[in-house]
């Protein structure tokens, strides 16, 4: 069974590098990538199951490339980062969570399994009733 592939996008390398730890010895696979533009390069090139991407970069946002990911593929999760206690406005359409850099990781891994739990149950609902209409 393959592992699942989680995208991170965030400006700062230590941020990145703990990030990797942790989602590896969990069982994910990551990308990394350190603004918005090689984010949406990686996010092009490979089968990525989650996003999990910074708020405030230099180049593109948070948001703008939350928007940018969501109009090529709707169906992949995305959580939101920020340094700062209150969701950035305009982003709830843009993102399925959002969680406070500095908080206990665990909730960041919460927000990973549920998110993904409710992409795959949506993916087996929806292979379900495709065959059921042919």
């Amino acid at each position: 069974m393959s592992r699942p592939l989680v995208l991170c996008i965030d400006d700062d390398e230590d941020s990145l590098k703990v990030r990797e730890l942790l989602l590896k010895n969990m069982g994910y696979d990551t990308l990394l990538a350190p603004d918005g533009d090689r984010g949406l390069a990686l996010f092009t090139q490979r089968a990525v199951d989650i996003v999990i991407v910074d708020y405030a970069m230099p180049g593109l946002n948070g948001a703008e490339v939350a928007r940018a990911i969501r109009a090529m593929r709707p169906e992949v999760p995305i959580v939101m980062l920020s340094g700062q206690p209150v969701k950035p406005d305009g982003v709830d359409s843009e993102v399925d969570s959002f969680v406070t850099k500095g908080r206990d990781t665990g909730d960041l891994l919460e927000e990973l399994e549920h998110l993904l739990s409710k992409k795959k149950l949506r993916t087996q609902y929806e292979r379900g009733e495709s065959r059921r209409l042919a």
